[in-house]
């Protein structure tokens, strides 16, 4: 009876337009407040999937890295090329972006090997991470990051979301190539009240705050403002184009008397549904709609999805349980999430999602990294 419930519950969790899109597979999560902050800190792509290959023994260069399991060979070769003779730096005109949704760093272990090791992330300059955990008495996840990699990483966050006992914000961690020169904080609209399904998904079980959180770095001469963006899960499509469109009418305008400013949106738009769902596709063209007639041009559009909902399962979260039991049932349910658009520079080549060898996913978040090169 318990067995059935449950069940039940779960079908109805996923979208309905998409549960014939559920497909059968692999599972491979591996396990492994301090004072609030607030205040801004700095201590410092058609390939569809890019797998990341580990780095050289002996490399020392903090650069980062990108593998794909898609990628056609003469696109990794000319990857190859490009990094062949300027290991850890990149060239003074291009810049290499990633965002990552960290899933609050509960599996901190995988997550620092990724970053020392996959190439897209040891080669970005800068990575837009959306969940940075900050737990009761801990260290916040991109200080462990920047702390624990070699390489004179800085990083810069904000709070997002606070409980009594952590909070998760979102934040920049980035290189020396880049000069942080500005920030803004933009409070994104509410939903009035969660429904049912999504008081089921949500800690403390009322609405999250969510909010964006815009970097301008100084590259190469040229002003990049980087829009680090979580969008609410609940309240659907048309919650999400609110929030897109309120945070595009208020952010801070940015110019440089030199030359055109470069702005970058990215980060977790939390556009739900299977990624082969039509009306899936059709509410994530909506959303990127604002942006694309605000002039941005999507550089994620090759990729098909970008998570897997069963593939890592948070202890805190208050659906673990449906989790583990779609887990065990072999259940797969990816979405194309995160995005990638930039206004003001072409890019070298389409934005790809980033995975290891030998995983479809990449363990350590039930998201992937999105990276791309942008021309200065």
């Amino acid at each position: 009876m318990v067995l059935g419930t449950t069940l039940s519950a779960l079908v109805e969790w996923i979208p309905r337009s998409s549960t014939r899109c559920l497909e059968d597979v692999h599972g491979d999560e591996q396990p492994t407040k301090s004072p609030r902050v607030d205040a801004y800190l700095t201590a410092w792509c058609h390939p569809a999937l890019a797998v990341d290959k580990p780095a050289p023994s002996g490399c020392g260069c903090l650069c980062r890295n990108l593998e794909g399991a898609l990628m056609p060979r003469s696109d990794t070769a000319a990857m190859g090329q490009r990094r062949a003779g300027s290991v850890g730096c990149n060239s003074p005109r291009t810049l290499r972006v990633v965002t990552y949704n960290l899933q609050r760093g509960i599996h901190y272990p995988l997550l620092r090997k990724h970053f020392a090791q996959l190439e897209s992330l040891r080669l970005a300059d800068v990575v837009a991470v959306q969940e940075a955990l900050v737990p009761a008495g801990g260290v916040n996840t991109l200080a462990r990051l920047a702390r624990d990699l070699a390489g004179g990483y800085r990083w810069a966050y904000r709070t997002v979301m606070a409980y009594p006992s952590k909070e998760y914000g979102n934040g920049f961690l980035f290189r020396s190539s880049v000069t942080p020169v500005a920030a803004q904080t933009v409070s994104l609209p509410q939903v009035d009240r969660l429904g049912w399904v999504a008081r089921l998904k949500t800690e403390g079980g009322k609405p999250d705050s969510k909010s964006a959180f815009g970097q301008v770095f100084r590259v190469a001469g040229r002003l990049v403002r980087i829009v680090n963006i979580h969008l609410d899960f609940s309240g659907g499509v048309d919650h999400r184009i609110r929030q897109l469109s309120y945070l595009l009418r208020v952010l801070e305008p940015v110019s440089d008397s030199s030359t055109a400013v470069v702005d970058v949106l990215c980060g977790d738009f939390n556009t739900s549904g299977h990624y082969r769902s039509k009306q899936a596709w059709h509410e994530t063209q909506q959303v990127l709609d604002v942006a694309k007639g605000d002039g941005f041009t999507e550089c994620s559009a090759g990729i098909p999805w970008t998570s897997d909902l069963f593939s890592s399962i948070d202890k805190a979260d208050p659906a673990r349980r449906m989790l583990r039991l779609g887990r065990l049932l072999g259940l797969r349910y990816r979405q194309k999430l995160d995005h990638l658009l930039v206004r003001g520079a072409p890019m070298a080549s389409p934005a790809a999602a980033v995975a290891a060898t030998g995983h479809a996913h990449l363990p350590g978040s039930d998201h992937l990294p999105v990276a791309v090169e942008l021309i200065l």
